[in-house]
């Protein structure tokens, strides 16, 4: 893997997309949906989706690493609190939890990526 593609400005471009990307799909309505069960699908996709854009941030923006991860905890609780709101959506504490969980999984793998590659 080239380091090149770890670019503060490819990286900050690939942040931004993925979160308007991201912002789209949690916020926007749905046709009514009953809460189901645990998933293990739906707490990857959450932990994933969250994690990916903590791993990039990380990349993208190379200081203030703590504010960083106190945002992407703000918008990850924000995003979930604000679904109670949306039409076809809901508010699930569990799914909140993976998304926090996400970002500190996420930026955990970015700073083993800086450490590993050398990108510092």
């Amino acid at each position: 893997m080239s380091k090149s593609i770890f670019s503060p400005p490819v990286m900050r471009w690939a942040f931004w997309t993925g979160f308007v990307v991201v912002s789209y799909l949690l916020l926007s309505p749905q046709v009514a949906q009953v809460p189901l069960p645990f998933s293990w699908v739906s707490a990857a996709a959450h932990m994933g989706v969250h994690a990916g854009l903590a791993f990039v941030a990380l990349h993208a923006f190379t200081r203030r690493e703590l504010a960083q991860l106190i945002g992407l905890g703000l918008y990850a609780v924000g995003t979930e609190s604000l679904q109670h709101v949306i039409p076809g959506r809901f508010f699930d504490l569990a799914d909140m939890s993976l998304n926090l969980f996400g970002v500190v999984i996420g930026n955990g793998v970015a700073h083993l990526a800086r450490c590993i590659l050398k990108l510092d």
